[in-house]
């Protein structure tokens, strides 16, 4: 079984496995209802509270780990809600990277993930100094471990940092592409990390 099936099985059995919504529906802060093409309101089918799956390789390794606070699943757009997203993804050369946001949206059909508001990654074992990108709003592509954005971007790492608008990155491939206004400060010396 290829990665991005076994990732929307477990995340479509981690979310129908939970008790009816119309309890939820009072309490949630996700509640984003979207109008179909019979004028009536999609309601969500499905909901979690502190939610952890974790997706594994072919070989039988982790490869990801999603947890988020809360989450809302609507079957009939395929979108999931998700509240507070944190991401841990392990690359090819066993570092962990963490993707995490105020909020996010799922689209199942094509395994892409918008995170929304306060956008962070990191690289979480990469000693005293690591990479971190922030941003406001960033595209990720579980398939195909791809990122992107159109906004702001600060990445730093140490005393060193680039701020660029728009980006395109690959997670396994540790290539960043910058699309514009780049700028950087870099500092030589012990404080490079």
């Amino acid at each position: 079984m290829d990665l991005s099936k076994q990732t929307k099985q477990l995340l479509l059995l981690l979310l129908l496995t939970v008790i009816s919504v119309t309890a939820f529906q009072n309490t949630s802060s996700l509640q984003e209802p979207i109008s179909n093409t019979t004028s009536t309101v999609e309601q969500p089918v499905a909901f979690a509270r502190n939610a952890n799956y974790i997706s594994y390789k072919n070989q039988g390794e982790p490869s990801m780990k999603v947890s988020s606070k809360e989450s809302l699943y609507y079957a009939t757009s395929g979108r999931v809600l998700i509240d507070a997203p944190v991401i841990d993804l392990e690359t090819s050369d066993k570092r962990i990277v963490q993707l995490r946001a105020k909020s996010g949206i799922y689209m199942t059909e094509n395994e892409a993930l918008t995170l929304i508001g306060e956008v962070r990654l990191q690289q979480k074992n990469a000693g005293n100094d690591p990479l971190t990108l922030t941003t406001e709003r960033l595209e990720f592509n579980a398939a195909t471990r791809f990122i992107s954005t159109d906004q702001v971007v600060k990445i730093v790492k140490g005393n060193n940092q680039v701020n660029a608008v728009g980006l395109n990155a690959s997670i396994d491939d540790k290539n960043i592409h910058l699309l514009s206004k780049v700028r950087g400060r870099y500092f030589f010396g012990k404080s490079d990390g």
